[in-house]
């Protein structure tokens, strides 16, 4: 049982992986929800490890958004056309529902996932906020609006958010144990504490209404312990 489960056991993220064990290619995985949580339970029974993850990519919230996605047979989805420019298309942009996309898929996946593996809690993958940003604008224009308009980025930031809110709240009904938010591109935040205020007090969205328990960050080490608590990120699960 998952009460059971040894704490000192590592974390492997080995999704993509275990698209060898099945045989089968990775648009293949990517496209169909039995496919991934089948894979999830193909790592599960060959590693002992102290949780499972269900698939994710860095494009998955962005094309839910709208931006234009290119996929290969054997490679991860890549956003080939960002479907954002500027402040206009910023302010304009609507939130779209869970669901969206891929998202769908994703989420059954996970959802089929968790009721196969009982023995390790069962872990959805998520982009987060300030990295599916950079997918949406692409990284000359967010260079940019960071540097003319940060009020923009924050609206922004405050979209995807709303979004990803909701997205956790999904994978929490759909039986989920928590989440991994991976931000890899956190790293290109202003390098000075006041800069990151405005972009911070968007990402670290509150965890308050999602009820879920507890979180995994893969974040680049942004904050040293001079900084103030308030700049540092927090947990979204408690």
């Amino acid at each position: 049982m998952r009460a059971n489960l040894d704490r000192r056991l590592g974390l492997p993220i080995l999704a993509y992986p275990a698209a060898s064990l099945l045989g089968r290619s990775v648009s293949e995985i990517l496209s169909s929800a039995e496919s991934q949580a089948e894979a999830a339970v193909a790592v599960a029974k060959r590693i002992r490890a102290g949780a499972a993850f269900c698939f994710m990519d860095l494009s998955v919230e962005a094309e839910a958004f709208g931006a234009r996605v290119k996929f290969g047979k054997d490679s991860i989805p890549v956003v080939a056309a960002n479907c954002l420019e500027g402040p206009k298309d910023i302010i304009a942009l609507k939130v779209p529902c869970v669901g969206a996309a891929r998202t769908g898929i994703y989420l059954k996946g996970a959802s089929i996932a968790s009721k196969r593996i009982l023995d390790r809690p069962v872990y959805a993958c998520l982009c987060g906020p300030y990295s599916a940003a950079w997918q949406m604008l692409g990284a000359r224009n967010i260079r940019k609006v960071c540097l003319e308009n940060s009020k923009i980025l924050e609206l922004l930031l405050e979209k995807i958010s709303e979004f990803l809110v909701e997205y956790i709240r999904a994978y929490k009904r759909e039986g989920a144990s928590g989440i991994l938010l991976a931000e890899p591109l956190a790293g290109f935040l202003p390098p000075t504490a006041k800069q990151r205020r405005c972009f911070l007090k968007r990402k670290n969205f509150s965890s308050r209404g999602t009820g879920t328990r507890r979180i995994s960050r893969t974040s680049a080490n942004l904050f040293s312990k001079a900084e103030p608590a308030a700049l540092r990120p927090r947990r979204l699960y408690r």
